[in-house]
């Protein structure tokens, strides 16, 4: 198996033009390139590769996908073959293929059959709108509105199709062609009611939801009349979960990371249209709220988001429409998560709904709308029918309570100037907002005990922390990278001797472990790579300075335990086994780090306990045998 991390490393270089000319004669055609299809027969040039998109089409036969896709589904390679010829063509080193567990090997044979079941219900209602003529004649109002809203030859690159009325449709198709019908079943798109069995979707609109490779993992269908809701999504599967599917993304990353922006919508047909303008760098979440996983995919590009809410009309009793607070949410979550935010934003027209399906019609709508910064966009949103002068400091004080958040001085003097411009006020006057919210996060940081944000690590110690990374700013304002990792302080170890801390060290893929440190790893830059060096994908790039700053930090922060080293009765009033203590007669298993909170006396430290030896064959092995497994009936001073 090749890892995704490989797979997204060769999609992101591997062009599908520059492909597809070493195997087809291709000739241009306006923004794309054609020839004949190469797997049906056929007169007039329909195989289409549009290098905007990075995908190919074709729209005689239906078959598409990316530059992967084409050397399997075209060039008849198999998938690990088409992986060694582009990383070979690329000079992309991709790691071979490793041992698969059994279990790996069953998950990867469902997970086989669950996508070719996906894909074989997609070509069922591609066909009933495209390739069937019976079927075709039958639906030609499905046709007519599919092609006015965004165009046939869009419909069939998207493979866009049709469920029809019928109970069972799908249900009789996928019988007589002996595809696994509890595969359909549990992907939702068959349902068992006792003895009978019949289609989820009926009378809709079918569009696939396709992963970051192009593959079909879900579909979103509109009704075509009014029993349901207008749109329904497929249910959650392993192929598609709602919170880290993109709808769109398939299309988005090459011209995302071209024009370095995203535009991110509110529904799949938002994004269709923007797509069929070719403004394929639009995404949709398929939800009101974009997840932190959702987002961490947008960050593989070095891209500003720019929402374009829906205006919808303003409930009673509410201040804003839906599309327009669900961007005010979403748009501050992704500001505070390090991105550059703008909002282009849609007129309303009396109350009514509008959105970027029916609105943007043209490319040239899309560049007239005004693009903001967030921040601006989100003040004067806030700011709306707000006169008196309370009304205004509240305001002051939420704004300034998200630029202490915000580690970029020059960013912020920038803010400062056209805030001033909507709220009043002065530099001062708002510096000192700014400088105020600080402590006060400062404060609530050390009164709960959690981490410090980045601002407040900043100013107290020279860095802060981005995407599981350390950084600082060098003197023209630009990030200069610590680390790949941070560290999360766990533990002090009291001893006289040999005191230690444990630490829980996370890198920007997620990778995580537990560490135990002794003062000197700490204290040499050259031991401490090798410390964290040696536990995996952990990198520090900075210098002796930069450690002592971390140091600063990390010592700041940490609670402290005792490391018991003898088992049994302790002088400080507990017994205590390899994996906890019994104290007041009542039993104190340890955690995964190997402490034991003892309430009165403090926490205590059992190494042999702790995740950090759990593989270690020659350490602590007595203290593995002596162990209190909780499951007699005789207490230990009965026994004792």
């Amino acid at each position: 198996m090749y890892s995704d991390k490989d797979i997204d490393r060769i999609l992101d270089v591997a062009d599908i033009y520059d492909v597809a000319k070493e195997f087809l004669t291709l000739k241009p055609a306006k923004a794309n390139y054609v020839c004949c299809c190469p797997v049906h027969n056929e007169r007039t040039p329909s195989f289409t590769i549009t290098p905007s998109k990075n995908m190919f089409h074709c729209f005689g036969c239906g078959i598409s996908g990316n530059v992967i896709s084409f050397l399997t589904k075209v060039q008849g390679m198999t998938f690990p073959e088409a992986i060694k010829w582009l990383s070979n063509r690329y000079g992309i080193v991709v790691e071979e293929d490793k041992p698969e567990s059994e279990q790996d090997r069953q998950e990867r044979i469902k997970l086989d059959i669950m996508r070719a079941a996906i894909a074989n219900a997609m070509s069922f209602y591609y066909d009933n709108l495209f390739n069937n003529a019976d079927k075709v004649a039958a639906v030609k109002g499905v046709r007519d509105y599919i092609d006015k809203r965004w165009g046939l030859d869009f419909a069939q690159s998207e493979n866009i199709g049709y469920a029809p009325a019928a109970w069972d449709a799908l249900y009789k198709w996928a019988k007589e062609k002996g595809h696994p019908i509890d595969i359909f079943i549990e992907l939702g798109l068959l349902v068992r009611k006792g003895d009978r069995i019949f289609d989820f979707f009926r009378n809709r609109v079918m569009i696939p939801i396709k992963d970051r490779t192009g593959r079909p993992i879900a579909f979103t269908a509109r009704a075509l009349d009014d029993d349901g809701p207008k749109y329904l999504n497929s249910k959650e599967s392993q192929l598609y979960k709602k919170g880290e599917s993109i709808f769109g993304i398939q299309n988005a990353l090459r011209q995302a990371a071209k024009e370095e922006l995203f535009y991110l919508v509110e529904g799949a047909p938002d994004v269709m249209r923007l797509h069929s303008l070719r403004v394929y760098n639009t995404v949709a979440s398929l939800g009101t709220a974009w997840t932190q996983e959702q987002r961490n995919q947008l960050r593989r590009v070095n891209a500003r988001l720019c929402f374009i809410p829906d205006s919808d009309k303003i409930k009673q009793g509410e201040q804003y429409g839906a599309g327009i607070a669900a961007v005010m949410k979403n748009g501050l979550a992704a500001m505070l998560d390090g991105f550059n935010v703008t909002v282009k934003e849609i007129p309303g027209d009396a109350g009514e709904k509008n959105d970027p399906d029916s609105f943007i019609t043209t490319r040239t709508i899309l560049n007239e709308l005004e693009e903001q910064d967030f921040i601006i966009w989100y003040t004067r949103k806030l700011a709306d029918g707000k006169d008196t002068a309370i009304e205004k400091t509240e305001i002051i004080k939420t704004i300034a309570g998200i630029l202490a958040k915000v580690p970029d001085k020059i960013k912020n003097d920038f803010y400062i100037k056209q805030l001033i411009k909507i709220l009043g006020g002065t530099q001062n006057l708002w510096k000192t907002a700014i400088n105020e919210a600080v402590r006060k996060n400062v404060e609530n940081s050390a009164k709960s005990g959690s981490r410090l944000l980045d601002q407040e690590l900043y100013q107290k110690y020279g860095f802060y922390e981005r995407h599981h990374c350390y950084y600082s700013m060098d003197d023209k304002g630009q990030d200069k990278e610590w680390s790949n990792f941070i560290m999360v302080p766990l533990f002090h170890i009291k001893d006289d001797l040999n005191p230690k801390r444990l630490y829980k060290l996370i890198n920007n893929e997620g990778e995580n472990c537990i560490v135990e440190m002794k003062m000197e790893d700490l204290c040499s830059v050259l031991k401490f790579k090798i410390k964290v060096g040696g536990k995996g994908n952990f990198v520090w790039a900075a210098k002796d300075e930069q450690l002592t700053k971390l140091q600063r930090f990390l010592f700041g922060t940490t609670e402290s335990a005792t490391e018991i080293k003898q088992l049994g009765w302790n002088y400080d009033g507990f017994f205590a086994f390899g994996n906890g203590a019994f104290y007041q007669g009542i039993w104190y298993p340890v955690d995964e780090y190997g402490i034991v909170r003892l309430p009165g006396l403090g926490n205590y430290y059992l190494p042999g306990a702790s995740t950090i030896y759990k593989q270690s064959r020659e350490l602590f092995q007595f203290e593995r045998r002596f162990i209190h497994t909780n499951y007699s009936t005789i207490s230990l001073r009965s026994y004792t």
